[in-house]
């Protein structure tokens, strides 16, 4: 999956909670969304702090609240996990399982969320 195609599909799916979401789709996201968020802050650095572009950053970053939340649902569904597993996240020590758990391997069979995503 290229990254273009793995933006697309999480944008298309928006907030949809169900199925389940491949290690390859989830991090190709999460990568197109730091670059994202790379290129406005320095956009906001080069225009010396400007209204403009702190507002346009907010957007992009309520925007893309929803699909990050589905994808990082749907990557837990993957590995048989239930999305509610994603608020331990709240907590610190929270974030190393959140993190093993989205570089662990896909189960390869049918789980409690469906299909093997593709």
């Amino acid at each position: 999956m290229q990254i273009n195609n793995a933006v697309i599909n999480a944008l298309s799916r928006y907030a949809d909670f169900s199925g389940r979401a491949t290690r390859e789709q989830y991090w190709w996201f999460t990568t197109a969304v730091v670059l994202a968020s790379l290129l406005l802050s320095l956009a906001h650095i080069a225009t010396r702090f400007s209204v403009f572009t702190e507002v346009l950053s907010l957007i992009f970053n309520l925007g893309i609240l929803i699909p990050s939340i589905s994808i990082s649902v749907r990557r837990l569904h993957d590995i048989n996990k239930s999305g509610w597993w994603l608020l331990i996240a709240f907590t610190l020590i929270g974030l190393i399982p959140i993190a093993y758990w989205a570089v662990k391997a896909s189960d390869d069979s049918v789980n409690d969320y469906g299909l093997p995503a593709t």
